[in-house]
C-alpha cells in the first residue's frame, strides 16, 4: 500500500508578492512569480484522483493549519493540522513532514508530493529496491546549486527511521544557515547540504550513503516530469512518465491534461472519451492550422452537442 501525503495552506497575496521578490532578488526568477490565486483545492483533488486510478487503495493526507479551507475535495482524505506560517512555508512544510514522519507507524509506503503533481503509473515498482529515503534530482545545469527537488520524497514503510534521521539534519541545516530561504527554496538548499555537492556531484551510482542512511536518487525526467510550458504540449500522452509536476505557471494545464489523459482512465464514460479526442485532435494543431482546428473545433462540439443529448 501507499499513502501519498501533500501540503498544502492559503496563502495570500502579500505571501505571493514578498516570494517573487526573493525568486527575483537571487536570480531564480526573472518573469515568473508566485501566485496563490489557483483553485489549489481542485488541483489537490486531481492529485488524488489520479493517485486513486493506479492505487485504488491508497491512503491520502493533507498537511496543512487550521485556518486552511479545504471544503472543495470531493475525495475522502486524512487531515493533519500544524502551526505553519506564511513567511516560513518551506521551513515549515518540512517540519510538519517530519511531525508526520514521527507519528506515522502504519505499514503503507509513504509518498511525499507536491499538490500540483498528477500520477500516471503504478509506482510499486519505485518501492522494490533497497534505499532509506528517495529523492529526485534535475540535471539542469541551471538547478546545480539545488538540484534535489523538495517536492517529493519516497519512503518505504520499514525505513522511515532511517528516512526521519536524514531529514531531521535537513532540517538542523535549514534552521541553522538558511533562515533568508524560510519561505521558499531553502528546503532544496538543504537536502542538497545534507547530501553534500560533491558527494552528489562525484556519486558513481544513482544511490549514495549518508551516515548509514540509503539515499536512492531518481531522475526528474521520469519521476518529475515539468511537461513543456505551453497548451499545445498537452496533446502529449508521455506515457513513459510517472509523475508529472506543473510547477509554476504550468499550474494552468493540469486540469486540461486530466481531462485530456487522465479523467477517460477514472471515468471511462461516453462524455470523458469525447473530450479526451476533442482535446488531442484541437491540441494537436499549431497556430499556423489555425483555421483547420477551428473547423474541428465546430464538428467536434457539435458532436459533443448530440452526444451529451444522447446521454441525457
Amino acid at each position: 500500500m501507499i499513502t501519498f501525503v501533500t501540503f498544502h495552506i492559503d496563502t495570500n497575496r502579500d505571501t505571493a508578492n514578498k516570494i517573487t521578490h526573493l525568486g527575483r532578488k537571487i536570480g531564480r526568477w526573472k518573469h515568473d512569480r508566485f501566485r496563490n490565486d489557483y483553485n489549489y483545492t481542485g488541483l489537490l483533488d486531481l492529485l488524488f484522483r489520479s493517485a486513486e486510478i493506479f492505487h485504488p487503495n491508497c491512503g491520502k493526507v493533507i498537511l496543512t493549519n487550521e485556518q486552511t479551507d479545504l471544503s472543495g475535495l470531493t475525495v475522502d482524505f486524512a487531515r493533519y493540522n500544524y502551526e505553519i506560517a506564511s513567511d516560513s512555508l518551506m521551513r515549515d512544510r518540512l517540519s510538519a513532514q517530519l511531525d508526520y514522519l514521527a507519528s506515522d507507524r502504519s505499514t503503507s509506503n509513504l509518498v511525499f508530493v507536491d499538490s500540483d503533481m498528477l500520477i500516471n503509473q503504478n509506482l510499486d515498482v519505485i518501492f522494490e529496491a533497497q534505499y532509506s529515503l528517495g529523492l529526485t534530482y534535475d540535471p539542469n545545469p541551471n538547478l546545480s546549486d539545488m538540484p534535489i527537488n523538495g517536492g517529493l520524497f519516497f519512503i518505504p514503510f520499514d525505513r522511515k527511521d532511517s528516512a526521519y534521521a536524514f531529514l531531521k539534519k535537513a532540517s538542523a541545516i535549514y534552521d541553522g544557515k538558511l533562515s533568508d530561504f524560510a519561505a521558499w527554496w531553502g528546503d532544496q538548499y538543504a537536502l542538497i547540504q545534507t547530501i553534500g555537492p560533491a558527494s552528489f556531484q562525484n556519486r558513481s551510482s544513482e544511490q549514495l550513503n549518508q551516515d548509514g542512511v540509503e539515499i536512492a536518487l531518481f531522475s526528474c525526467e521520469y519521476y518529475n516530469f515539468k511537461p513543456p510550458n505551453h497548451v499545445t504540449a498537452v496533446a502529449v500522452r508521455f506515457r513513459d512518465k510517472a509523475i508529472f509536476h506543473f510547477n509554476g505557471n504550468r499550474k494552468r494545464f493540469m486540469p486540461l491534461f486530466w481531462e485530456t489523459h487522465l479523467a477517460p482512465k477514472e471515468q471511462q464514460t461516453l462524455t470523458s472519451y469525447y473530450r479526451s479526442t476533442r482535446n488531442r485532435v484541437l491540441l494537436g494543431f499549431s497556430k499556423s492550422h489555425s483555421a483547420t482546428a477551428a473547423f474541428l473545433r465546430d464538428k467536434l462540439s457539435r458532436i459533443g452537442g448530440f452526444l451529451h443529448a444522447l446521454i441525457r
